[in-house]
């Protein structure tokens, strides 16, 4: 399915926790709850962006089960 042609999708803006609290399960909890309000709002995909650098994002993500599905694209201005 064509992104474009979904109704209704949930999107994380963002997602920090504060490095003194990484590796507790914030960020999890966080996703969980999100999981789990969601069905609420009848939204069918949740999406969220993520830096490509970011492999302990990555890997909460995939274990949220979340799915790579597009690239985004940046130009520095300054």
């Amino acid at each position: 399915m064509a992104i474009f042609d979904r109704e209704y999708d949930l999107h994380i803006i963002e997602i920090y926790v504060r490095e003194e609290s990484r590796q507790r399960g914030v960020a999890s909890t966080l996703l969980s709850e999100v999981e789990a309000w969601e069905p609420a709002q009848d939204c069918e995909y949740a999406t969220l962006v993520v830096h490509v650098d970011n492999q302990a994002a990555h890997s909460l993500y995939e274990k949220h089960e979340f799915e790579e599905t597009r690239t985004f694209y940046a130009k520095p201005l300054r």
